[in-house]
C-alpha cells in the first residue's frame, strides 16, 4: 500500500503499480548481507521498506488518535451538512437533491455488489497472488543472470554500439 500510494502520487496509476509490486518484493525478501563480512546494515531493502512501512502506520495511527480527541472531520462534515442544506434551499436545490439520490444509488449498488460477490476480498486475494508471482519472477530473473550472465552480455553488445558511434562521429569530425 506504501509503495502504491507514493507510486500514485510521484507517476500516476503504472507508476503505483510498479512501486507497489517493488516495495512488496522487497519487503518480502529476507535480509542479505550487504558486505564481506556477512553483516546485515541498517540500510537493507527489507530494512527501508520495513521502517518506511513502520512510521507511516505510526503517523496513520497519531492522525487516527489526533480525530478521535478533536473531532475534525465531524465538525468539518457538519458544516459541509449545514452548507448543503442551505443550497437546497436556493433554486439549484434539486440538482443537489437528484445529485445526492444518484450517488446513494450508487453507493447502494456497489456495496450490494461487495456483499454478494466479495470483491474487496477477491481483489486482495489477487493482489496477494501477483505479489507471489512478482517475487518468483524477480528471483527467477536474478538467477538466469546469474547463470548467463545476462546483463554482462548486454553491457559488452552496448559498449560496443556506443564504441562504434563514437568512432563514426569521431570520423565524420576530422572530415570537416
Amino acid at each position: 500500500l506504501l509503495g502504491a500510494t507514493a507510486g500514485c502520487l510521484l507517476g500516476g496509476p503504472l507508476f503505483a503499480a510498479v512501486f507497489a509490486a517493488t516495495t512488496n518484493y522487497l519487503s518480502r525478501k529476507d535480509d542479505e548481507p550487504q558486505s564481506n563480512r556477512g553483516e546485515v546494515t541498517a540500510t537493507s531493502p527489507k530494512k527501508i521498506v520495513d521502517t518506511a512501512s513502520q512510521t507511516v502506520l505510526l503517523f496513520y495511527n497519531y492522525l487516527a488518535q489526533f480525530e478521535k480527541e478533536n473531532k475534525v472531520f465531524d465538525t468539518t462534515f457538519r458544516f459541509l451538512e449545514g452548507t448543503v442544506d442551505k443550497a437546497k434551499r436556493t433554486e439549484q436545490g434539486e440538482i443537489i437533491s437528484n445529485v445526492e439520490n444518484v450517488l446513494g444509488t450508487v453507493a447502494k449498488t456497489a456495496e450490494e455488489l461487495n456483499d454478494d460477490y466479495d470483491l474487496v476480498g477477491g481483489v486482495g486475494t489477487v493482489l496477494n497472488g501477483v505479489g507471489d508471482l512478482v517475487e518468483i519472477s524477480v528471483d527467477k530473473v536474478v538467477e538466469l543472470d546469474g547463470e548467463y550472465r545476462l546483463t554482462q552480455r548486454v553491457g559488452e553488445v552496448v559498449k560496443g554500439a556506443l564504441g562504434k558511434v563514437v568512432s563514426g562521429v569521431g570520423g565524420e569530425a576530422t572530415k570537416e
